[in-house]
């Protein structure tokens, strides 16, 4: 996706017109769900971008320092996109899990940390798959170890979201 802001907040706006055909073709691509695109707006901006890349290559005279600016800029939002849906869902995981430890659950607690565990351990190798299984190590390691002991006693943080008990360290390793 290609950010609607600059790494400093900034945006313009602009406005034209289009026939009511290419609206609804770009609707219907939206409402399909099969792309990323959650408004027109990120459609058009990766169109536009996609094809300011096109005219850059036809001609050799333009300058290619805009080109790489918004490579640039929407590889550090995309980033601090993956930081902060990374975040999110072990905030939700944690609170989660520590809603079955406080009903007794612990099946279920060592069930949604298995579920979570697994489908990380088959991402593509990456820093970020790194970053979550080290994340998930931190967070989750009295938990997990607590599940191989016969009689486990399951000894976690008072609060296992994000940014305290066990994961006081800094994600971005």
């Amino acid at each position: 996706m290609i950010p609607a802001r600059d790494t400093n907040g900034f945006s313009n706006r602009t406005y034209f017109r289009l026939s009511p055909a290419m609206e609804r073709a770009m609707s219907v691509v939206i409402q399909n769900k099969s792309f990323p695109y959650r408004t027109t707006s990120d459609l058009i901006r990766h169109a536009l971008y996609r094809h300011l890349g096109f005219l850059h290559k036809l001609e050799p005279t333009m300058p290619k320092h805009y080109y790489g600016a918004l490579d640039a800029i929407a590889e550090v939002v995309r980033d601090d996109e993956h930081r902060t849906e990374m975040e999110s869902v072990f905030d939700t995981l944690g609170k989660r899990i520590e809603h079955h430890l406080n009903i007794g659950d612990l099946g279920e607690a060592y069930r949604l940390a298995a579920l979570v565990k697994s489908r990380i351990a088959v991402l593509e190798p990456s820093a970020w798959k790194d970053r979550y299984q080290n994340k998930f190590v931190r967070q989750f390691k009295g938990l997990m170890i607590g599940r191989r002991e016969a009689n486990p006693v399951v000894e976690m943080p008072k609060r296992l979201t994000a940014g305290s008990g066990v994961d006081d360290e800094d994600d971005n390793d």
